[in-house]
């Protein structure tokens, strides 16, 4: 899951174009100060793993990082890269649609998290009939049918029901 997340920063780059943003954001500081870097870019630097000397790529892994954190938590992306969230936030708002599909990407990965070590698990393994089934289901009623297992477990648990 984090490396999908991850990845997921690379297509919000290419939709926002944050990396040049972020770039253009240094410019202006360099304009001001002669070698001054952006806030911006020294939180995604820190963020980063990339070792190299190329600025681009690793302003480019530090979004991907900061996308895998966010989407996890946006705590600890705004922990770790508080100047940057803010401004991340204000980018988000300009693509109505790439905002919601984020959104409900963060629900559902926070969602994965929370989830104990036994239930994320059994979600990722399937027989065979299960994913034939799975392949001839609605995402729908895929959605509604775990939803109303998930109610029953709960109500189980707390009444005891075996």
């Amino acid at each position: 899951m984090p490396a999908i997340c991850h990845s997921l920063g690379y297509h919000i780059d290419n939709t926002l174009g944050v990396v040049d943003k972020v770039i253009e954001q240094t410019a202006k500081v360099r304009e001001l100060d002669g070698d001054g870097v952006s806030e911006w870019e020294q939180e995604l630097r820190r963020l980063s793993n990339y070792e190299g000397d190329d600025t681009r790529k690793a302003i480019k892994e530090g979004f991907a990082e900061f996308i895998r954190l966010y989407l996890v938590s946006k705590n600890l992306a705004q922990a770790d890269a508080s100047i940057f969230y803010s401004e991340f936030e204000s980018m988000l708002k300009e693509d109505a649609e790439l905002q919601k599909a984020v959104e409900t990407s963060a629900e559902a990965v926070s969602g994965y998290f929370k989830q104990s070590a036994e239930d994320r698990g059994s979600g990722a393994i399937m027989t065979k009939a299960e994913w034939d089934k799975l392949n001839k289901e609605s995402l729908g009623n895929r959605l509604k049918s775990k939803q109303i297992n998930r109610q029953q477990k709960n109500v189980d648990d707390v009444y005891a029901i075996k």
